[in-house]
């Protein structure tokens, strides 16, 4: 009777194809258990991912090499497929969560992404407003480098510069990105005519007063942007000065309790006392107080911006 390993003998004469797969299985095994083969293999591809070892999905497709070669106790426990999760989704999601936060702090969508670093100097065209715009971009970074040391003197920036478009808004809200992301300190954005709106919606309604209005004045860092834009004016309670009374009680509360805010204007602060504004001066001179007033440049960056804008998209539904 011819034993088993003859007639497997036989077979790998007569099938040397067979021959040399059972030799490549036999050095793919010394190899596994030698170590000299990486144990696990990633099936996925490794692109859109920080880490580069997952395809930006945020898990890990990979296979155990070595299963095919333990022994069944052992491979009873192994899974020769694995799904892992990639350090790259836990930076996902705190990104997202960055990004609800954001929004939550009303932070206009265009602007979510706004960085100090990626404030570009060379959308200015002018000298004057390059060196304008890197003097303020400096401002900016040191601001949020030194936060913590700032922070107890509830000293702000007042970004002003009369021509609209300037990049004023953009650096603003920068620093409040930037603090959220180094410092865990949640901005509050606004603009100052919304800050009146948002009151006066509540006269009429079941919202609170006071809750609107202190969540502009209790606010761990407020940016109002385009202050100058409102008109000082009557309101529904019938005073002729609610705006700058207004005003004045959000901006004296945080004053007196050392909370930093941001302004952006079309005026320095100097005018803020113009009669169609505030005319009693309180404004202005806690504003004084409370920020330090940096110029930006006079070149608008909004209106190149949007000529280029416009000239792609005339290209492109003329292809």
């Amino acid at each position: 009777m011819i034993s088993i390993q003859e007639v497997f003998k036989e077979l790998l004469n007569e099938r040397p194809q067979l021959a040399d797969r059972m030799q490549q299985i036999e050095e793919m095994r010394d190899n596994v258990l030698s170590g000299k083969t990486e144990r696990f293999r990633t099936l996925n591809a490794t692109s859109d991912c920080p880490f580069t070892t997952c395809d930006g999905s945020g898990w890990i497709h990979r296979e155990d090499t070595h299963y095919h070669f333990l022994p069944p106790e052992e491979k009873r426990k192994t899974f020769h497929i694995q799904y892992l999760e990639c350090d790259c989704h836990e930076v996902r999601q705190e990104k997202r969560k960055l990004e609800q936060t954001l929004k939550q702090a009303q932070i206009p969508e265009k602007f979510l992404d706004a960085g100090i670093k990626n404030f570009d100097l060379t959308k200015y065209q002018l000298d004057e407003s390059r060196s304008a715009a890197a003097y303020a971009k400096r401002m900016a970074a040191n601001f949020v480098e030194k936060f913590e040391n700032i922070k107890s003197t509830g000293k702000g920036i007042y970004f002003y510069s009369r021509k609209k478009g300037s990049g004023k808004t953009r650096l603003a809200i920068s620093i409040g990105n930037a603090l959220l992301k180094k410092h865990g300190v949640v901005p509050l954005y606004t603009s100052a005519t919304n800050i009146f709106s948002e009151i006066q919606s509540t006269f009429e309604s079941d919202k609170s007063t006071v809750q609107v209005k202190e969540a502009f004045m209790k606010a761990k860092v407020l940016i109002i942007d385009d202050m100058g834009v409102e008109k000082s004016s009557g309101s529904k309670k019938g005073s002729s000065n609610w705006n700058e009374r207004t005003m004045n009680d959000i901006l004296e509360y945080r004053m007196n309790n050392n909370l930093i805010t941001f302004f952006t204007a079309n005026l320095p602060i100097s005018e803020l006392t113009s009669p169609t504004l505030y005319p009693e001066g309180r404004v202005q001179s806690r504003v004084n107080k409370m920020a330090y007033e940096l110029h930006m440049p006079e070149e608008s960056v909004r209106d190149r911006e949007a000529e280029e804008e416009n000239y792609q998209f005339e290209q492109y539904l003329l292809e």
